[in-house]
């Protein structure tokens, strides 16, 4: 998401929500949400995606919610309804921003901070009190910032100059250089190639934003802007952009899914097949275990035969009155040999049972992986993947992951302020339990 497009649409989510009470939320992917708004036919789409980063004002909804089980969209199901949206924060052309919600319970309220960054692949969302400690994230960053609850939020670094803050003659100097310029990057540095243009191109930042008489404008199929770059730009409206980044995208994401959950399911597939061709052999090579019967009666019926210190004997058959050579051990006795083919002939017997079990066992499991892979293929919507998926988890053919329970950030109660008192509300019969034993000194005011 470009620059321009991101400070777009904070200017109409300043226009469409602030003083509205967050009536619900939306989830649609793992990474995709709409925060719905009371008294506003608008919600504000996020898409927190690396690939898709995406945030605005939209008044079309999506068809199909998915039950998350994100702990970061969870958790915003349940805190943002119910809050007001007091303030947005948003400095110059940076894709951050702070949404300043209020909860208000009579005479007390309590303020939090979600803060979007919108940064591609450092794409990231926080939800912090007012004096920014985090309470939840949708990425807890290892790098040079620790996004992880109960740790202060750090901004990130922005160190490039900024067009609507830098002043004109300094930005020139910059440009002239070529070092970067926030937003000027890709196919705008391509177009801004010498300082009349660059000038005339700060003049249009500046005069779009502080008017805020915005049109919306494609430029090189795939970059829409809120002012038109050249008389090639074509003027869109916000459903072109509903249409476009938001539907197509989460489109995009869930035939990713499919195929993922595909690739999965057709390389078990392969390995089944595998399996069934290697037993199918040893099937083949089992199946003849009836002969050992007959070689151990053949010898059983001729017990005068004389075999010591032969290594085998030929005699009639006594079913088929044919001739039939018997391979023997020559250091045992014709009744010893006859009782070692008996033994085999039990053996390959209970082996060709336990064979064509496996057989059983592996054409079912084929049958039920290809027909997973079909539901696969028919899938509509993220809550069919959804079941799938729960079904190749408890098959084991998707792994979860540690075995190890995680560590809950979640409490049962929540802090607020009453007159520089620490007040601790229960959030349910547990959280009241939790704050009289646990919290609570005796001399505590309940």
């Amino acid at each position: 998401m470009n620059h321009y497009l991101f400070k777009y649409s904070i200017e109409k989510s300043k226009e469409y929500f602030i003083n509205k009470r967050v009536s619900s939320v939306a989830v649609y992917s793992p990474s995709s949400f709409k925060i719905e708004f009371s008294n506003s036919k608008y919600g504000l789409y996020i898409n927190l995606s690396s690939q898709n980063s995406f945030l605005f004002p939209t008044s079309r909804s999506l068809d199909v919610q998915k039950i998350s089980d994100a702990v970061f969209l969870v958790f915003l199901k349940k805190k943002l309804p119910s809050l007001t949206l007091n303030k947005i924060e948003h400095r110059g052309l940076e894709r951050v921003a702070s949404f300043i919600f209020e909860d208000r319970r009579g005479s007390i309220s309590n303020s939090f901070r979600f803060i979007i960054e919108m940064m591609d692949r450092h794409t990231n969302a926080v939800f912090s009190s007012e004096n920014l400690e985090i309470i939840q994230a949708y990425k807890h960053t290892n790098s040079y910032r620790q996004i992880m609850p109960h740790k202060k939020y750090e901004p990130p670094v922005l160190e490039m100059p900024d067009l609507l803050l830098e002043d004109t003659k300094k930005l020139l100097l910059r440009f002239r250089h070529n070092e970067n310029i926030l937003g000027l990057n890709g196919n705008l540095r391509a177009l801004v190639k010498d300082d009349n243009s660059f000038l005339k191109f700060v003049s249009l930042v500046g005069e779009t934003f502080s008017k805020k008489e915005f049109k919306l404008y494609l430029h090189n199929k795939n970059q829409v802007y809120p002012f038109a770059l050249s008389n090639e730009s074509v003027e869109v409206d916000e459903d072109f952009i509903f249409e476009n980044f938001i539907l197509k995208p989460k489109l995009n994401e869930f035939l990713n899914r499919k195929k993922n959950l595909e690739n999965i399911l057709t390389k078990r597939l392969k390995s089944l097949k595998k399996r069934y061709a290697k037993v199918q052999k040893e099937l083949d090579s089992a199946s003849n275990y009836d002969k050992y019967r007959i070689f151990a009666e053949n010898l059983l019926a001729n017990p005068n035969l004389d075999t010591l210190h032969k290594n085998s004997v030929t005699l009639s058959d006594v079913y088929t009155q044919q001739q039939i050579t018997i391979q023997l051990n020559p250091d045992i006795t014709i009744f010893d040999n006859a009782q070692k083919y008996f033994k085999k002939f039990k053996k390959a017997k209970k082996s060709q049972e336990r064979i064509k079990k496996r057989i059983e066992e592996t054409e079912d499991e084929i049958k039920f992986i290809e027909q997973l892979i079909f539901d696969i293929e028919n899938a509509e919507d993220e809550k069919e993947l959804d079941d799938i998926k729960d079904i190749m988890i408890k098959e084991s053919i998707v792994k979860t992951g540690s075995s190890k329970p995680k560590q809950s950030s979640y409490k049962p109660y929540e802090h607020i302020k009453i007159e520089d008192f620490d007040a601790y509300i229960g959030k349910n019969a547990k959280g009241n339990d939790y704050i009289t034993l646990k919290l609570a000194n005796k001399n505590d005011l309940w």
